[in-house]
């Protein structure tokens, strides 16, 4: 599966499907990052107090953790038969789980305004909107599994994942 901004791998083998995202999504989400890491630097230039270059330089290490994570992790998702699991490697980053697919009801995608585009004041069209693929548990919790700018993509991951848990015996809902 492959559409122009985004690059998501699909493999199956046996009764398991994975699904890989990958935390950049298109060549432009490169130069936002070589901006990020590249103005505080040229800001440090300009700075000839003491306080005001530690607080630069703490700015800086901060983007700069963010861009490595950005560059080098991607989000697996992995359902078979008996369990749903969720990791985002290879840095450990919050949100891994695993859940079993008997106590999935459904999945749905939601629709929100991504804080990334409005913090880095960068709009590429639809892009500002993230679309969130979320599962619904039989207990009533819902929890979000991953995100996506292409609203096409996230509809395709919750059709697969929803199909895939039918031939458990489990029941497809379609939430919008």
């Amino acid at each position: 599966m492959k559409s122009e901004e985004t690059y998501v791998k699909i493999e199956s083998t046996g009764d398991t499907t994975q699904i890989t995202l990958p935390w950049l999504e298109c060549r432009m989400d490169y130069i936002i990052l070589a901006y990020i890491i590249l103005a505080p630097s040229v800001i440090f230039a300009w700075m000839p107090n003491d306080r005001e270059i530690s607080f630069i330089i703490s700015v800086f290490i901060v983007f700069l953790i963010v861009a490595l994570y950005s560059v080098l992790n991607k989000t697996e998702i992995k359902i078979n038969r008996n369990e749903l699991s969720v990791s985002h490697k290879p840095l450990p980053w919050p949100g891994n789980k695993t859940l079993a697919t008997a106590n999935i009801d459904s999945f749905y995608f939601t629709e929100s305004i991504s804080i990334t585009a409005i913090l880095l004041l960068f709009k590429r069209g639809k892009n500002l909107l993230i679309y969130h693929v979320s599962v619904k548990l039989k207990n009533g919790k819902s929890s979000i599994i991953c995100g996506l700018h292409d609203e096409n993509q996230a509809k395709k991951i919750k059709r697969l994942l929803n199909r895939k848990i039918n031939k458990t015996g489990c029941k497809e809902q379609t939430t919008f």
